[in-house]
């Protein structure tokens, strides 16, 4: 309808991830979508147009509780380190060695919690509690703000360790924010997976289900996959 395409257009859409997995799946389809369209209106966007409208029509037309860092992440590709402020958004790519690369990719491992989850809850209760300029949710979000900083640097100097410690309080900080991004089973796997060697890790996207990433070194990932 946005691009006012008539005449009909066929889509098929296949995918191993299931909604509401928390991996960015809308944001993605979106940016794709926008891609393909204007690419077939013969109008070459550029990735920041892209990014831009894909967050318009998501966020501002299907009126989503959503951020726009999926569809930035999507449409640029590669390590970014994106900054969002009131009148811009900056997306510096970061200069990370590829040792470091294949070490950082090597450590993560991805589990399915078997369960999927509709993230407008959770984030439209995040974002009326910061409307509202709730001190708890503004200090825990300026926290989570001050780990993603120290998070580029370490992922810069290919210290995965430390990566993981960052990632895990950054994890404990977000679990604050409401009590549905978290549960028993999540925290019950979590701590499993602490215990047999993960170093740290989250439940991706907004939580309450879907995808749990961790950061484990690759000698302790047998017992961890296996726990």
């Amino acid at each position: 309808r946005y691009f006012q395409i008539e005449g009909g257009v066929y889509l098929l859409l296949k995918s191993d991830i299931p909604p509401g997995s928390g991996l960015g799946l809308s944001g993605a389809v979106t940016a794709s979508l926008v891609k393909l369209f204007s690419t077939y209106q013969k109008n070459e966007l550029s990735r920041k147009e892209i990014a831009k409208l894909a967050s318009i029509i998501e966020i501002d037309i299907l009126k989503r509780p959503i951020g726009m860092q999926d569809q930035y992440a999507s449409s640029y590709g590669g390590i970014n380190f994106i900054t969002f402020e009131k009148n811009a958004i900056n997306v510096e790519p970061l200069a990370v060695k590829e040792e470091y690369k294949d070490q950082l990719e090597n450590s993560l491992m991805l589990f399915y919690t078997g369960t999927s989850r509709d993230s407008s809850k959770i984030l439209s209760e995040q974002k009326k509690s910061t409307e509202r300029q709730e001190k708890i949710v503004i200090d825990v979000l300026c926290k989570m703000k001050e780990l993603a900083y120290q998070m580029r640097d370490t992922l810069v100097t290919g210290d995965i360790v430390q990566l993981g410690k960052l990632l895990h309080c950054s994890w404990e900080l977000k679990k604050t924010l409401s009590p549905t991004i978290s549960n028993t089973s999540i925290d019950k796997y979590y701590n499993i997976a602490l215990k047999h060697g993960a170093i740290g890790g989250k439940i991706t996207g907004a939580g309450g289900g879907g995808f749990m990433l961790l950061m484990c070194e690759g000698g302790h990932q047998k017992n961890v996959r296996e726990s």
